[in-house]
């Protein structure tokens, strides 16, 4: 089996969003992505691991040391190597460098600029402490159907949350709107909600524009050809990543994971009747494994040792904040509930009470798993 290591620093000759700091000379901004990721990675079938543990985990303890997360993003990434698929190429980036890079940004573009600018956070950890008339937020992912939805935490329908910001914009007579966004992947979210906020009146006079951290170009991709195609914006970004060929079943001819989604703590949303969200996150038995993350034939076995991740996480959660964490508490912090998208688990798995300790519901969803593997590999199967 070949895998392949890149040990890369950020290039000089910097382009989009980035030549905006070699013009102003901010290297410290700059240093933090030093030895993280190139300006573009044209390497055969890339694997870049966002890693945002630490930003995860923070909600529930903040004083976990450095050193803990950097064990615990090896682990993650040790897992992510014996796994994914052959011939990949791995890097990796840790999300909060990515994210205090993108809110530098943000920040020099209102003051640089003699337009009126308004920025529009579209992740939810990116821009937290920005406040004033010129930032905004959109609570919106993408649910199990593909759908846009609320984010886990949010109330407020996607429908109005764009009735929001066309209200925003007008009030603060804007000239130029900056979507900014931890990735670009499929280029499938951004263009459908531009689409939606010029259908609900939001002036064509306004120029957008999108940064990200992360933006997929090329194979079945195309992020970047795809927003450009559909809006005629030109996403600006930090790192572009080319796709290989499509390997069908086995590989998308790449892989773009955030860490929280191969753990407990994130995956796809699906919204309940009555408020109540569930997530997925991207292993058994709560929904079939990306075959651009796991290959198809360990499936069970990969999901096996993301279930016991996620215990050490939790362990890890709760020494240092000093109490049981439980279903409720991911309610509380606008997680979520961690539940299965497989049909052939929807009269067998249990939905979890609120005072269920996660690590019994670890425990309990490994058991799933481990007694239903034959039933469970079958629709993932079926469904390749």
């Amino acid at each position: 089996m070949k895998y392949n290591f890149i040990s890369c620093g950020l290039r000089p000759e910097v382009c989009h969003i980035m030549e905006l700091y070699k013009a102003f000379q901010i290297t410290e901004t700059l240093s933090l992505l030093e030895n993280e990721l190139p300006l573009v990675i044209d390497t055969p079938y890339p694997y870049v691991s966002i890693q945002d543990i630490q930003t995860v985990s923070s909600v529930f303890a903040y004083n976990i040391p450095q050193k803990i997360v950097s064990n615990l993003d090896d682990s993650l990434q040790q897992i992510a190597v014996e796994f994914a698929p052959e011939d990949s190429t791995f890097y990796k980036i840790k999300a909060s460098d990515m994210y205090t890079v993108l809110e530098n940004l943000a920040e020099d573009e209102i003051k640089r600029s003699n337009k009126t600018i308004g920025v529009i956070h579209m992740d939810r950890h990116i821009g937290q402490l920005q406040q004033g008339c010129q930032f905004t937020r959109l609570n919106v992912s993408r649910d199990s159907r593909g759908q846009l939805t609320p984010r886990t935490g949010s109330t407020t329908s996607v429908e109005q949350q764009l009735q929001n910001i066309i209200s925003w914009a007008n009030n603060q007579q804007l000239e130029e709107v900056l979507f900014i966004d931890d990735v670009v992947a499929f280029g499938d979210t951004l263009p459908i909600i531009i689409q939606k906020l010029h259908e609900k009146g939001l002036s064509k006079d306004i120029k957008l524009r999108a940064a990200v951290g992360i933006a997929a170009s090329g194979g079945v991709w195309e992020g970047i050809e795809k927003t450009y195609e559909k809006t005629g914006i030109e996403v600006e970004y930090l790192t572009k990543v080319n796709a290989s060929p499509e390997i069908p079943g086995k590989s998308l001819g790449m892989a773009l994971p955030v860490s929280r989604d191969l753990t407990l703590f994130g995956g796809r949303v699906t919204n309940l009747k009555g408020g109540l969200q569930l997530i997925h996150p991207y292993m058994l038995p709560f929904s079939k494994p990306m075959p651009s993350i796991i290959r198809p034939e360990y499936q069970i076995e990969a999901s096996q040792k993301l279930l016991e991740f996620s215990k050490v996480i939790v362990n890890t959660i709760e020494e240092y904040s000093e109490a049981v964490l439980r279903i409720g508490d991911l309610i509380d912090k606008n997680t979520g509930i961690p539940y299965t998208t497989l049909r052939c688990l929807n009269d067998t798995m249990c939905m979890p009470a609120y005072d269920v300790s996660l690590a019994d519901y670890l425990d309990y969803s490994l058991a799933i798993l481990n007694e239903n593997k034959d039933t469970i590999l079958q629709e993932c199967l079926a469904t390749d």
